[in-house]
């Protein structure tokens, strides 16, 4: 199961879903969640248990609200950072270290378009700090 953090306090309880035939077969799971505020929050999601494969988040406002074009909202409402200045390690979304690139002036997203990297989401982790930026890279 999955559980949701925002802004490091737990706002659900671990959510499971059924056992799909495979990795394609998703089953959806719902949770109510309250008092968020307008604003920018970070979203952890704690991986409980192993074998967890999720496709999507979608977040609703409302009493039972209809789903949304989830491509549409995840471009209005997640903010893909690239940070500048730096030595990243570069990562796949499965967690297979890539390489590592160093900016000096040009955005992540630059640096990695510059030493190769093709469209697809990296993570890229700060050599020294720590922190980890997600980076897409469109088409």
């Amino acid at each position: 199961g999955v559980q949701l953090v925002v802004d490091d306090v737990a706002v659900t309880e671990t959510l499971v879903a059924t056992k799909g035939e495979d990795w394609s077969t998703y089953a959806g799971v719902s949770a109510n969640i309250a008092g968020l505020t307008a604003g920018e929050h970070v979203l952890k999601m704690v991986i409980v248990g192993n074998y967890v494969n999720v496709d999507y988040i979608n977040f609703v406002s409302g009493k039972d609200a209809p789903e949304t074009d989830t491509t549409t909202l995840l471009r209005r409402a997640v903010r893909l950072t690239s940070p500048s200045v730096g030595t990243y390690g570069v990562y796949s979304l499965d967690g297979r270290f890539l390489g590592r690139v160093t900016s000096e002036k040009n955005a992540a997203s630059q640096e990695l378009r510059r030493h190769g990297f093709g469209p697809s989401v990296y993570l890229l982790r700060e050599v020294r700090g720590g922190k980890t930026f997600m980076v897409n890279i469109a088409k």
